[in-house]
């Protein structure tokens, strides 16, 4: 099923409020960081909304950016990207979709996601409540690269209005759909880049965060939410935003 703006917009919001009670929760039990020593805060977050907007110009402008040994990964990703849209359809259909397989799929992404933004909660509020700046800004940081890659992948299904896979006879572009790129996984691998690259010292953070965010992306195809091209769009899409927050 097509889901409508508002109703994605309601998803969004709704990921938000999920994220911060969760995360709360998450907050007042966790002892992951606790070795940290305490420190004077900030306040970045007056900063927010400005630094979305400065990050969408980033975002937007990173083409003319583009130096020579960025191609090294560039072509290899253009390629790689235009061959599973030409073979999407096929790769779909040899798939098989029990009812089981399904349901599974769709709880193993929509859980992992609203996890994402737990996690997202919960650093920021551990943070502020115990006055550590490094988690508070992870947790600012993932919130700020989640908002803004739910702007650019907004636009860009706007822009490819391609349908999903469950109603799709074909590949589906400019036929009225919401399937390219994937939200889910832009939004997964975006924080678990933030993670990652906030907390290099803690393989945990990477395997967990990254393998959480693969998992995620798998359950979108084998839910048939999306095909694979969807997914790793909005994958590396998200691996670049988040390594570009992290590394601020």
């Amino acid at each position: 099923m097509l889901y409508s703006r508002t109703n994605l917009i309601e998803g969004i919001v709704g990921r938000f409020k999920a994220g911060f009670f969760l995360g709360l929760w998450l907050a007042l039990v966790s002892g992951s960081f606790a070795q940290e020593t305490a420190e004077p805060l900030k306040s970045p977050e007056r900063r927010f909304l400005g630094d979305l907007l400065k990050d969408q110009r980033h975002i937007w402008t990173s083409p003319q950016n583009i130096k020579g040994h960025d191609l090294r990964w560039l072509i290899p990703f253009i390629s790689a990207g235009a061959i599973l849209v030409a073979e999407d359809n096929h790769i779909s259909k040899k798939l098989t979709y029990s009812p089981n397989q399904l349901s599974i799929s769709h709880r193993v992404s929509d859980i992992g996601v609203d996890f994402m933004f737990a996690a997202t909660g919960a650093l920021y509020l551990d943070g502020r409540l115990a006055h550590q700046e490094r988690r508070m800004k992870t947790g600012l940081l993932a919130a700020e690269a989640l908002a803004g890659g739910a702007v650019v992948v907004r636009i860009l299904k706007i822009a490819t209005d391609r349908k999903r896979p469950a109603v799709a006879n074909g590949t589906g572009f400019w036929a009225g759909g919401d399937s390219f790129p994937s939200g889910h996984s832009i939004a997964a691998w975006s924080a678990a880049a933030v993670f990652s690259n906030r907390y290099p010292e803690k393989s945990w953070v990477k395997f967990g965060s990254y393998g959480l965010a693969s998992a995620i992306s798998i359950a979108r195809v084998t839910g048939k939410n999306h095909y694979p091209a969807d997914v790793v769009v909005g994958g590396v899409l998200g691996y670049l935003i988040g390594h570009y927050m992290g590394r601020r």
